[in-house]
């Protein structure tokens, strides 16, 4: 006589029902053979980054895109329960600003830059979406960085500038 046939959902139920006991009975065998195997694994990680970065981006600049208020909160939270760290990053933020801050600008330059900034504003208003002035040389890039003039800032929307990073593209 042939086994009872089995609906789908059964089937899927049962599978992973399996694959959880096996899973917590490797356990220990699993986390000895990641730790004996760390530098592989590693080095297979920024391969398949390096090979999806373009892919990785478009999804984070996606959910980004699609869940402002949920990053919002997110953000929000995080502040909150790491205000100690968001504090630091802040206030080191402003000293490297203040450092790339040239005494020899003029009041006008002083001026331009705080006109950037409002025009960021004004649209991010209008539009409804981010908008930021970018250092289009950074601040804090690993290969170089820029000063805060007039000359090496722009207004672009929010999603580009994130995309961007603290990355100079030669152009």
């Amino acid at each position: 006589m042939a086994p009872p046939k089995l609906s789908d959902e059964e089937r899927v139920r049962r599978r992973k029902e399996s694959q959880r006991k096996y899973d917590e009975a490797n356990k220990a065998k699993k986390a000895a053979w990641r730790e004996d195997n760390k530098e592989m694994l590693q080095e297979y990680a920024r391969e398949h980054y390096r090979e999806n970065a373009e892919k990785y981006i478009e999804r984070a600049t996606t959910w980004r895109k699609e869940n402002h208020e949920r990053r919002l909160e997110i953000q929000s939270k995080f502040k909150k329960n790491n205000r100690a760290a968001s504090t630091a990053d802040t206030a080191k933020y402003r000293a490297d600003k203040d450092k790339r801050t040239p005494k020899w600008l003029t009041e006008f330059d002083l001026l331009y830059i705080k006109c950037l900034y409002q025009v960021a504003a004004m649209r991010t208003r209008e539009s409804g979406e981010p908008w930021h002035v970018d250092h289009v040389v950074p601040l804090r890039g690993k290969i170089v960085s820029g000063l805060h003039t007039p000359m090496n800032l722009r207004v672009i929307r929010g999603e580009e500038n994130e995309r961007k990073n603290n990355l100079y593209e030669v152009q």
